[in-house]
Order: C-alpha cells, then structure tokens, then sequence
C-alpha cells in the first residue's frame, strides 16, 4: 500500500487542473493504441471545452514497443527485456486480421508482403501507424496533450477515496539493477484516471505439479515414489529471447515442449529451423493451436533415416520419469466429474518419450500487477479459478453440431472466457470505474481487440460512455455469458462437458473439413462473436470506421469474419500426403484467399521455403 504520510517535497498537484489527467501505464502495443486515439480524436476537432484528457505515460525502456521491440544480445537479461520476443520470433496470425483501416500495409510498405511476417516488420508498421498521427507522438518529454515518461518505474498505485485521485509513485529505472531491487519512490503525483497497459507477458507461469516432477522425479501418481529428476534442461518459452540459451538447448536435440499454444507454434518451428531433431508438443485439452495442424515439416529419423514428421503433438501430460531422468511418461488427461477437476487417465496406456534433452513450458504469463493496491488488481487467475452455474432450464440453441450430441447438460461448475474477466466490464474494473485496463487475452484480432479497448478507455475518460448501474452490468454479463454458451467454440471453454462432448466425436469428424458449410458455420458463428463485441465497442466509443455492431456486423465487419476464418483454414490445408509437405509449414501456404478488407491487395507468397529464411533476410 502507498504510505499514508507523503512528502511534500514529492508531490505534484496536478488533480486541480481543468483538464482531466491520466496515468498510463506501459508503453507497448497497448500504450500505442491508446495515444493513437488521443491524438486521432484531437485531429478530427474533438477537443472542446478541454474535453480530452491529458495522459502521462510511464514506460521503464528506453524506448516504446513493450515486447515488440528488438533488444541486442547483451541486454536480453536486463529486467526491461526480459518479456520481450526472441527477436526471430514471426506471427501466427495473418497481417490482414490487424490491418488498421488509416495506415494500410500499402500505406507501410508501398507493395504487397507475405500474410506472415518477423516481428521487426510488424513492429516498424505498427510504429509508423502510430506516428502517422503525430510524427513526435512518441517522443520522451512533454506535448500538448501528452508526456511520455521512458526509464520510469511505477512503484505504487493507490486510490484516495476522499480526494477521489489516484497516487502514483514513480522513481527512475536502472536497468543494471537486480530484478528483486526495492525502489523508494522519488516523484508522487495525482491522477483522475489510471490505465494499466503494461502487457500481459509480465511473469512466467509454470504449473507447480510439472515443474516438482522435472526437479524431484516424483512420480505424479504415486507421491511415494521418487524417480531421478529430470536429466536435461528446463526453459520456459520466455528463454527463447536468448539465443546463447535456446540454440544449445534445442540443436540436434529432442525437445518437449508443454503447452499447445500459439507460442508453442512458433517455437516448434523455430526449434525446427534451429536443427533440433525432433519436437514433442504435450497438449492437456487437444484443442490449443498445435493441435489444429494439417501437417509440420519433416526431419531425417536418426534411426531409420527416412524422413518423419520433425514435430509430433499428444494430448498428453507428463507423470513419470524413467532411464535415470532421460525418458518421459505421459499419460491422457480426463475430466473427473465428481470431482470437476482434470486428472490423468491411467486406465489408457502411456506415451513414453525417450532420452529427452530439453523441456520448455509453453504455459503462459502472469501479468505484473503488483504495484497496483489490492483493490485496484485485476487477478487474471480468476479467469481459472471462479466458476459460475447456467440456469436450470439452459438449452442451447441448435446449430450443426446438435445432431451429433443432442442435448448437453451444462457442468454444475462453468468456467469464464478470456471475454469476461470477473470483476472486469468492458476494461473498467468494476469496484472502482476510473481504473481500467487494456489487454488481449483471447483473441483472433489482436492488435484490433487492443484498439478496441484503448478507444472505449478514452470514451470513459471523456465521458462519451457512461459506466452504467450495477444491475446493469450483471444483466449484461449474464446475457453475455448464456450466449457464448450457445456457441459451440466458446462453449467447449468454459464448459468440460461440453468439452469432452467435442472430445468423443474422435478423428475424421466432419469438423475437420474446412470446406464443410457446417464446419464453415460453426466457425463464422465463433469468429462473428469477437467481431461483434469489437465492432459494438468501436461504434460506442466514436471509433471512424465502421464494422457494424453486435449481432448486425455491416459487410466490412462480415469481411473481417471471413479473413479469420480463412486465417484458421491455412493451418488446415498443409497436406500430410503431399510431398511438399517436407518442408512446407503454415507459412508457406497459398494465401491468395487473404485480401485487405480496406485495400483488396493481395498478399505475396513468401520469397522461399520458410525454414530457409535466415533471420537478418529481408522478405
């Protein structure tokens, strides 16, 4: 908590000018979008009577981007780097998913690019996006409606409910400091509103079971045996941003990696790429992103010489470790129903992975919120730990999956989409209206759910949206939650017997031809969901494009609808039978069916196979 006797000497009153000041906190993507909509709104004449906000930016580099930006060999290990990408790391989702309608990629680039694209050119067009408003949009110091304050740390955020302002507690960065270094604040000052923007890739997460396995070798079924620990190396994906510690770990090495995610996507063929000779995905539910590939490029078997798969995926987790720490057992995971909890199969037969070299948990971060006070934290734990319950009388609406699992009754205990955070509405925590967040937990648009959010914050800032009543809210959470449980692909998140429903329907389902009109319905239902909800918070906060609302997308919003659906079937149309499909990754496939929603360019192939493209090549 922030000490309830000041200095003087430290604090700023700010909160007594006319114009209405925010805290903004981070720098990154989220940051961006949010002072692209400051200076946007202030171009097109939107700042009468003082009505925009002044905003004060806190970034701890030197520099924005968050975990865009490039970061040289020898600083990877300084606290401010340390959630950054590898520097190799490439995008998962096609461009066009977030393409922004007022700095096209023509716009960027003068030509038509490949759909996928490294992180440098991402970064440098969503860069130039933002200063295309304001070419000094992102310099340090002091503007008219803006300061960005880079090398700043904020120490503590409180909230004076007498004053009704918030305190923030900031003092100067050192990046040459330990990670555990205590900072005395040196500047406090007050704000109307505060904006946490600082990203969701703050701390590893590892789950504690797995981890005790890998360090202890005690077997995960029977607590009283204890095996070796594990032989090899440990990493989370997060240690992929340093070369010097993942080329040694994964070339020429057979790799498992945990978590289906699409982080793990991308590092199954970069470990690919990087000369490992084999990788093992271990998925817990079969549905993450890995699990949705038609085909991964082929390697050389190192005991029979023919060419093999260079990735394999199970839906799997580890439990035992044999052969003195080198072999990994691994075993299916179930929804126990009375007790509502996943657990391993051990009536099925185990898959065993030998003599392993490398673990990497590809299991996600915990955002860093620990400067906030208690009351102002979001707990994104929640997400997986609070349950909910449908009404007795919950009946799906029917959709092409109906005849293949008639009627399925919720689980007493229902989990929350990364749509409805508890004790979130629309980016604004509940409790406390002025404190909000922008950030992208589930989403097929990424960059356009984060423009999304940035504009509704701004909208609540000035007033051009209201936080409505508490009964308010709950109705519409509660009509929000019943209706993502009437869609078979959000559904299957929050309910585990919906879930394990989709689970029994087994291999060569229909919903694994693409070309399936009903394939193709379910998955537009899914898609027209997230753009609803973007284009409904777009038109609320006085957005200047237009896609639609919720549940009457307009024919741009349709056109994004199509372009994420397109975006799910190139994973789906690498062949395993095709000989192309040694070296051909998601990547690499035709991606004609990509066009720009505001432009109609199509995108390049790339210029060659993917796995040749060195890092410092330009495509």
């Amino acid at each position: 908590m922030f000490p309830e006797n000041v200095d003087d000497s430290l604090l700023g009153v700010n909160h007594k000018q006319k114009r209405k000041r925010v805290a903004l906190i981070g720098c990154g993507a989220s940051g961006m979008c949010f002072l692209n909509a400051l200076m946007t709104r202030k171009k097109r004449g939107d700042d009468v009577n003082n009505l925009l906000p002044f905003v004060t930016c806190f970034e701890r580099a030197s520099e924005p981007g968050g975990c865009w930006r490039g970061v040289n060999s020898d600083a990877r290990d300084e606290p401010q780097n340390l959630a950054c990408w590898y520097n190799d790391v490439w995008s998962n989702v096609a461009k066009e998913c977030f393409e922004f309608a007022d700095y096209t990629y023509h716009d960027h680039f003068g030509q038509s690019v490949p759909t996928f694209l490294p992180r440098k050119d991402l970064f440098q067009y969503f860069k130039q996006r933002t200063l295309s408003q304001d070419a000094a949009l992102l310099d340090k110091g002091k503007h008219e409606l803006h300061e960005i304050r880079f090398g700043t740390i904020v120490v503590n955020v409180s909230y004076n409910e007498t004053c009704k302002v918030f305190m923030l507690a900031t003092a100067s960065f050192d990046p040459k400091a330990d990670k555990k270094h205590k900072y005395n604040p040196t500047m406090v000052e007050e704000y109307d509103y505060c904006i946490w923007a600082a990203g969701i890739r703050g701390k590893p997460r590892i789950p504690r079971s797995l981890l005790t396995l890998l360090r202890s070798g005690i077997n995960m079924l029977d607590k009283d045996i204890c095996d070796t620990p594990f032989a090899g190396t440990i990493l989370h994906s997060i240690h992929a941003r340093s070369p010097d510690r993942l080329l040694p770990a994964v070339s020429r090495k057979r790799v498992v990696l945990i978590g289906d995610s699409d982080s793990a996507v991308d590092l199954s063929l970069h470990a690919v790429k990087l000369g490992a000779s084999k990788v093992f995905v271990l998925s817990r539910s079969g549905y993450g992103a890995c699990c949705y590939m038609g085909s991964w490029p082929c390697s050389k078997s190192a005991e029979s010489g023919e060419d093999e798969s260079a990735v394999e995926v199970h839906v799997a987790m580890p439990f035992r470790l044999i052969d003195n720490g080198k072999s990994i057992e691994c075993g299916p995971v179930i929804w126990n129903h009375e007790e509502e909890v996943y657990q391993l199969e051990e009536e099925e037969d185990p898959i065993l992975i030998k003599n392993v070299d490398t673990v990497i948990f590809c299991t996600g971060y915990v955002p860093n919120t620990e400067f906030l006070s208690e009351s102002l934290r979001v707990n994104a734990e929640d997400l997986f730990t609070l349950c909910w319950s449908a009404p007795e009388d919950f009946t799906m609406r029917e959709n092409p999956l109906t005849p293949d699992l008639g009627e399925v009754v919720p689980s007493h205990n229902l989990g929350f989409s990364g749509n409805l955070i508890p004790g979130m509405h629309r980016s604004v925590l509940i409790s406390n209206p002025k404190m909000m967040y922008i950030m992208d937990i589930n989403s097929d648009y990424p960059l356009l759910q984060l423009e999304s959010e940035a504009w509704m914050c701004l909208a609540f800032c000035t007033g051009d949206m209201d936080f409505p009543a508490q009964e308010i809210i709950d109705e519409e959470r509660q009509n929000q939650m019943l209706e993502e449980m009437n869609i078979a692909y959000l559904r299957w998140s929050v309910d585990p017997n919906y879930f394990e429903a989709l689970y029994d329907l087994g291999d060569d389902h229909w919903t694994d031809n693409y070309d399936d009109t009903r394939t193709i319905q379910i998955n537009e239902e899914y898609l027209g969901y997230y753009v609803g909800l973007i284009a409904r918070n777009l038109k609320d906060s006085k957005y200047p494009v237009d896609f639609g609302t919720y549940g009457k997308l307009n024919d741009l919003g349709k056109k994004l609808v199509q372009l994420g659906f397109e975006n799910i079937k190139l994973r789906h149309l690498l062949d395993p039978d095709n000989e192309e499909s040694k070296w051909k990754t998601f990547r690499d496939v035709n991606p004609k069916a990509l066009s720009s929603i505001y432009t109609s360019k199509i995108p390049t192939p790339l210029p060659k196979p993917w796995l040749e493209i060195k890092s410092n090549e330009s495509i």
